[in-house]
């Protein structure tokens, strides 16, 4: 979802959104500090598919780091997570991302449609809102 703020491509607009409520108070933002690694790698993949230079990236990451985010350490999160992964089926990774939402009492705000599917029916998809509904979360 982060790397969306910087692209010209779907869900940009509410992306943007969400690091304004950010930004002006009207949203906590809250991440595993796993999302530092998770962007860099997503910019890098992107600079070797050639769709932004080396020189963008750096601007974006340095960018990314001004960001009001409230970060987690995953240590913590890593038992539950690999439990909420066997159970469910989603990679650690993500389930990182799910633990934290369970702890802290939020949601995880993604554009991650294979995530929103593999999690649907368990007692985690409540956990997970699609970026396209952002609207509805900021208003309620």
């Amino acid at each position: 979802m982060a790397l969306k703020v910087y692209l010209e491509e779907n869900l940009t607009e509410e992306a943007q959104q969400i690091l304004d409520a950010g930004r002006d108070g009207t949203a906590e933002l809250l991440a595993p500090t796993l999302i530092l690694l998770e962007f860099r790698h997503a910019l890098t993949r992107r600079v070797r598919r050639e769709e932004i230079t080396p020189s963008d990236a750096q601007d974006m990451w340095e960018s990314f780091g001004d960001w009001p985010l409230n970060f987690f350490e995953i240590g913590p999160l890593v038992p539950r997570a690999a439990e909420i992964s066997g159970e469910t089926g989603c990679t650690v990774y993500d389930a990182i991302f799910v633990t934290l939402a369970e702890s802290e009492g939020v949601v995880v705000l993604t554009a991650d449609g294979k995530l929103i599917r593999v999690l649907d029916g368990t007692p985690f998809a409540s956990l997970l809102w699609s970026l396209d509904k952002v609207d509805r979360l900021i208003e309620g």
